[in-house]
C-alpha cells in the first residue's frame, strides 16, 4: 500500500525498533519519482503553516485534483491553531483547497480538503498524503522511541507522501536522521 519510499522508512523504523530486519515487502515497483519524505525544522509556526500548504499545492499539481490529505497535531488545540494558521494564509483557499478541523470526526469525505486531527483520532483512517505537524511537540516529554512509534504509525496512514515539522530543539536528531535534508519539496 505505502510507496516504496515509505516502505524504507518504515523498515529503519522497524529494525531500528525490533533489532532485526522488517518482515514486510513492498509490493510496488521502485520508481524514483515516487516522493521523498520531507522534514522542516522551525520555531515559526506560520513558516510551518506556509510550508505545509506549498506541500498540498504541489501535490495538487502532481495529481490535477486533491488527494486525501491529512495533517495529524497533539491535540484538539492544536488542531484548532492551526487550521487558523492555514486559512490566514490563505494559499490553499486560493487554490480551492478548504482546510477544515476534524477533531469531532466530522467532513471525512469532503472532496479538495485539507483535513486536520488530533493524533487520538487517526486509528484505522490512510490517506494519500499525511502530514505529522510538530511531532516533537505532540510527544512532548516522551523518548525518542516514542517519537520513532508514532512516526512508523504515520507512515502506515500515507500511501505515497509523508512530510513532518519539529520544532529547533536538541534531542530530536534520532528521528531527523531518517529524513533526507537535502529534498526540500515534491515538485513535479
Amino acid at each position: 500500500r505505502q510507496s516504496p519510499k515509505l516502505m524504507r522508512l518504515a523498515d529503519a523504523i522497524y529494525e531500528h525498533e525490533k533489532g532485526k530486519p522488517s518482515p514486510y515487502k513492498c509490493k510496488l515497483e521502485q520508481d524514483e519519482s515516487c516522493p521523498n519524505p520531507l522534514l522542516l525544522e522551525s520555531n515559526d509556526e506560520e513558516e510551518k503553516a506556509e510550508w505545509i500548504a506549498k506541500r498540498v499545492l504541489e501535490v495538487k499539481q502532481k495529481y490535477g485534483f486533491v488527494p486525501s490529505i491529512a495533517v495529524f497535531v497533539a491535540d484538539k488545540q492544536d488542531a484548532a491553531e492551526l487550521e487558523v494558521l492555514l486559512k490566514d494564509d490563505g494559499r490553499l483557499e486560493n487554490n480551492g483547497i478548504d482546510v477544515k478541523d476534524c477533531s469531532s470526526g466530522d467532513n471525512l469525505s469532503a472532496q479538495d480538503m485539507l483535513r486536520i486531527f488530533p493524533l487520538d483520532k487517526v486509528k484505522g483512517m490512510e490517506f494519500e498524503v499525511a502530514f505529522f505537524h510538530n511531532i516533537d511537540k505532540a510527544l512532548a516529554g516522551s523518548s525518542t522511541d516514542l517519537m520513532r512509534r508514532y512516526l512508523y504509525v504515520g507512515i502506515s496512514r500515507a500511501t505515497s507522501h509523508l512530510a513532518a515539522t519539529f520544532t529547533e530543539e536538541d534531542g530530536n536528531e534520532d528521528i531527523i536522521n531518517y529524513f533526507n535534508l537535502e529534498v526540500k519539496n515534491w515538485k513535479v
